[in-house]
């Protein structure tokens, strides 16, 4: 999860054109930092700083960079999981909190003038290492975004680590697993062709989901 956004001062008339200026020196930034995770490489804070820095400050600009406070957001994290009882991958949705670094990069021009980019990140581990960690990246992020620069290999979204689902959704993570607990205490061992069929019986569908779940759920309890 990385939410950035964008503001300005009120008068863009001096900035505007140094950034065009800046736009047209810079170049690829060297992706100088391996990723081993997802084996990709991308371009380091120090290395984004040590190429922008001489470009801005021939376009008579300079840059800042703030972090803030970590904040605590709820979210909905989706996830998918393999139901070894059907043979068939169930989508869940589960409420949690994510605590979170804000950094805002400010390009500042002469005249006063600015542009500024405002990036959130997760914090990934609540230790001195983690929160390093989101600090660099989240002052890495906000500063590729202010200035429109590739900085990452496309990994094709493999790096999200948190998928959102609409905030209205709001299911039982759970619910699958109670459900086969009740069919197995009502019926005893079953064949997967059985437990397919049980499933569709209740819930009505023959493609497994966690409202499908839900339904069967209340109607195996009903039937008790």
């Amino acid at each position: 999860m990385e939410v950035s956004m964008t503001r300005t001062s009120d008068q863009l008339d001096q900035v505007a054109p140094a950034l065009v200026g800046i736009h047209n020196e810079l170049r690829a930034i060297v992706k100088d930092s391996k990723n081993p995770a997802f084996k990709s490489k991308y371009a380091s804070l120090d290395a984004i700083l040590d190429t922008i820095r001489p470009i801005l400050v021939r376009n008579g600009c300079f840059v800042t960079q703030t972090v803030t406070e970590g904040a605590t957001h709820n979210v909905t994290m989706r996830r998918k999981q393999n139901n070894e009882q059907t043979e068939q991958v169930v989508e869940t949705f589960q409420e949690t909190s994510v605590f979170t670094i804000t950094a805002a990069s400010r390009c500042i021009h002469l005249s006063g003038q600015w542009i500024e980019s405002i990036s959130i990140v997760p914090v990934a581990k609540f230790d001195a290492h983690g929160l390093g960690a989101a600090q660099t990246y989240a002052r890495r992020f906000s500063l590729a975004s202010l200035l429109a620069l590739a900085t990452d290999d496309d990994d094709d979204g493999n790096a999200s680590t948190i998928q959102h689902a609409p905030r209205h959704v709001a299911t039982t993570p759970d619910v699958s697993v109670e459900f086969w607990k009740l069919v197995k205490d009502k019926h005893g061992d079953l064949t997967i062709d059985s437990k397919r069929e049980i499933y569709r019986e209740y819930s009505g569908s023959p493609t497994p989901s966690v409202e499908g779940y839900a339904i069967a759920l209340r109607k195996l309890q009903e039937a008790k």
